[in-house]
């Protein structure tokens, strides 16, 4: 096919939010920051109830300090811890502030405290404006022919490179994952209590980090943030690290021991009151050639869902959120890794800030 030319659930757990040591509230969200992205669920309607995934365990109610805690109020309703961490005291007032008056003061009061240690950017510094997101993925497709951009999707834009990576980019992540994949698990509420580790059931691939020296300052792993933050017009410092995925075979898709990642967005809902923005961004890297089975697969575009096998040096690009409103998510997007049937899979996933995300992280922040 021509280049540039169109190619034809889930569980909880809570985890820190708003600089936790000081104030100690929870949100789910998967140690990797992953967990909340994970949630495919409806848009809430503006000031109307906001919809709840189905078959939600009982969440564990979050502690302020006294100083914090809002005094005799309450909240009406078993999901507004919830609902005011996806911000919807923020999103849909008239509702939460009658319903989830007590969640929503306290998130007021927490906000408060994180916003003065973690000062929150200028909306116009964003790193994408609403309605530009199109002349990025123009230029993707016109700018860079050698790395071999091949359209998937129009709307929402999805773009497959042939020619990502460079032969010494691809042995530099693969000697960095080494000795550091583990499982990919979340954090949540332990049988004896306690929060910690705890195993998921939409995600059981393993996985590294690139946040140590030795990986961020390897002039081949530099090379290719370099070249993410050129094409998607952004910084590098709105990048989270690289994370280093590693999926292991089974004998068939429904074995008990595949490793896989279900349908999920990368969007993270409690972001969008964050320093670091939103995730605008995914570039997901292909390290090595897989036999058979490991596809990326979007499960919501139009006409039919989209399966990349992967190949290595190959990457794709897409966004996290709607091109007119580039705070919101966009759930056509959602996508899942296949189980891997036939040798195994590595891979780099690159995430991309509305705003600097190594600062904020640096601080404690995100």
């Amino acid at each position: 096919m021509a280049k540039g030319k169109k190619r034809k659930t889930t569980q909880w757990s809570p985890v820190c939010l708003w600089g936790c040591p000081a104030i100690g509230i929870m949100i789910g969200v998967f140690a990797d920051r992953s967990y909340i992205a994970s949630q495919v669920s409806p848009q809430v309607p503006p000031h109307a109830p906001p919809q709840v995934p189905p078959q939600l365990p009982p969440r564990v109610s979050p502690q302020l300090p006294p100083h914090t805690q809002p005094p005799h109020l309450v909240d009406k309703h078993a999901s507004c811890e919830r609902w005011s961490t996806m911000g919807e005291c923020k999103f849909n007032p008239e509702y939460m502030f009658s319903i989830c008056e007590h969640s929503c003061e306290r998130d007021k009061l927490a906000h408060a405290q994180y916003t003065k240690r973690c000062p929150l950017p200028n909306p116009s510094d964003a790193a994408l404006a609403p309605d530009q997101m199109q002349g990025v993925f123009q230029r993707v497709l016109q700018d860079f022919p050698d790395l071999e951009p091949e359209q998937l999707s129009v709307d929402p834009p999805i773009v497959l490179f042939h020619n990502f990576f460079q032969e010494s980019e691809i042995h530099a992540f693969l000697k960095h994952g080494k000795g550091t994949y583990e499982p990919s698990l979340g954090v949540g509420v332990r049988a004896d209590g306690t929060i910690g580790d705890v195993k998921t059931s939409i995600r059981t691939s393993s996985h590294g980090w690139c946040n140590t020296n030795d990986c961020t300052e390897d002039p081949d792993v530099q090379r290719v943030v370099q070249r993410m933050a050129n094409l998607t017009q952004t910084h590098p410092d709105n990048s989270e690290y690289a994370q280093l995925v590693y999926y292991h075979a089974c004998e068939t898709e429904n074995a008990s021991d595949c490793a896989f990642y279900k349908e999920h967005n990368d969007y993270i809902d409690g972001d969008v009151i964050k320093e670091q923005g939103v995730r605008i961004y995914t570039l997901f890297g292909y390290l090595n050639d897989v036999e058979e089975g490991g596809g990326t697969r979007f499960t919501r575009v139009s006409p039919s869902p989209i399966t990349v096998q992967p190949r290595r040096g190959k990457a794709l690009l897409w966004p996290s959120v709607l091109a007119s409103t580039p705070h919101k998510k966009d759930d056509r997007t959602n996508h899942e890794a296949l189980p891997v049937l036939a040798g195994e899979k590595f891979g780099a996933n690159f995430w991309i800030h509305q705003h600097n995300f190594k600062s904020p992280h640096a601080r404690s922040c995100i």
